[in-house]
């Protein structure tokens, strides 16, 4: 029995050391090279995260990854950068007794309220407001202020047709959107799109508020403004049928581009496809209780309402607000 142990026991150590020896032979191979795959600086916002990789040669060394101020930016073992807090810190990969490093900047997250491409007529405008995390002073400019000219609140006056894209920065950090301006009715949309879908949209403006008078409310403001947003939530509907926009966000947030909000504000959406009048688009949103829910809201003081055909089939929009 004895022997038979020591049998076993001198075929698992020759096992193992058949096991080991490669890796302990790979471990003590130098690099000949190593490189990012990107090497220059790079700029990232707080929160936010990019992945650089760092390639060896011979294929297959182990490579490690450090931060010279984990405080400013960590790194994780593939590479993976988060910004952690303003400043600047140096990323170290090493493999096979070599290093190679960039430097990472980190800079505040800069975010507007909307930054979805916008689309005006010449002389209207529409308010954006950016943010930046940390808090900072947000500095706003314009492209080209030929076409599109814009503030100190990010409010943008749409000056001459053509396209401009609109920046926000602080302390570094960026944020845009582009800008795209045409003579009355040239732009990307239309408000409305033909004299029909006009009158089925002022139509259903006049349904609302009569039916607030008889439910003892007042009636809402249909301003221009408003009617520009409904009009671009209805052609978006097209793209995607719900309350989130193609571009991200909720529907009714459309109405922060045309719309100058402050304080304490509040905003709604109803939509609606298929129904061949402005009395059907009506009768279906009323047989909602959401939706008549809306329509109702004492809060509201505005409205905006779009129509759009497309391939025969008409998409509807109901925007409210209380500005504020």
């Amino acid at each position: 029995m004895s022997r038979f142990i020591r049998i076993i026991t001198t075929t698992l150590t020759f096992a193992l050391i058949l096991c080991v020896s490669p890796l302990s032979s790979l471990a003590s191979v130098k690099a000949t090279s190593l490189a990012f795959t990107k090497s220059t600086d790079a700029r990232l916002s707080v929160t936010r995260s990019l992945t650089r990789a760092a390639v060896s040669e011979p294929a297959g060394i182990a490579v490690t990854y450090s931060s010279s101020d984990i405080k400013i930016a960590s790194v994780d073992e593939n590479g993976r950068v988060r910004g952690a807090t303003l400043g600047t810190a140096v990323i170290t990969a090493s493999a096979g007794g070599l290093t190679v490093s960039y430097n990472v900047t980190v800079v505040p997250l800069v975010k507007f309220d909307d930054d979805s491409d916008l689309s005006l007529d010449v002389g209207k405008t529409a308010v954006r407001k950016a943010t930046a995390s940390p808090e900072g002073k947000v500095v706003y400019r314009s492209s080209d202020a030929g076409v599109a000219a814009v503030d100190g609140a990010g409010k943008v006056t749409a000056k001459g047709t053509g396209t401009a894209k609109i920046t926000a920065s602080s302390a570094g950090g960026r944020a845009s959107y582009d800008v795209t301006v045409g003579g009355k009715g040239e732009t990307g949309r239309k408000r409305p799109g033909t004299d029909a879908e006009a009158r089925e949209a002022a139509r259903i403006v006049e349904l609302v508020n009569e039916y607030r008078k008889k439910q003892g409310l007042p009636a809402l403001k249909a301003t221009d403004e408003m009617m520009d947003a409904a009009q671009l939530r209805a052609e978006e509907l097209v793209r995607n049928y719900s309350h989130t926009r193609p571009g991200g966000g909720k529907g009714w947030e459309a109405a922060k581009g045309f719309v100058n909000l402050s304080g304490y504000f509040k905003l709604g959406e109803n939509i609606a496809r298929k129904q061949i009048s402005a009395a059907h688009a009506m009768e279906a949103w009323l047989g909602s209780r959401p939706h008549h829910a809306n329509i109702v809201d004492k809060t509201y003081t505005m409205i905006g309402v779009g129509c759009y055909e497309h391939n025969g089939e008409y998409h509807w929009v109901q925007l409210f607000a209380y500005p504020g």
